[in-house]
């Protein structure tokens, strides 16, 4: 640490820059995937028709400990995974 060399040392806004442009990085794809999946959900003819009908299920609210002002509450719904 006394005897530092410049040479080993990156610049603050080097890193920042290269992090930035990695993030973006990982969002475009990420974005690319919601696009195409979304793609196929449109097509999807049993999502059209449940979309079509609308909320057939209530989501309720849970609470194990109702009584409680600072219980946590859990909202439950429909269950299943988005992506199947």
């Amino acid at each position: 640490m006394y005897h530092r060399n410049e040479a080993e040392f990156i610049p603050v806004a080097t890193e920042l820059r290269e992090d930035f442009n990695r993030v973006c990085g990982i969002l475009q794809g990420f974005w690319t995937d919601i696009e195409q999946e979304s793609k196929k959900i449109l097509e999807n003819n049993k999502y059209l028709e449940r979309r079509r009908l609308g909320t057939a299920i209530t989501p309720t609210v849970y609470s194990p400990f109702g009584a409680s002002a600072t219980a946590n509450v859990a909202l439950i719904g429909a269950q299943g995974s988005w992506w199947k």
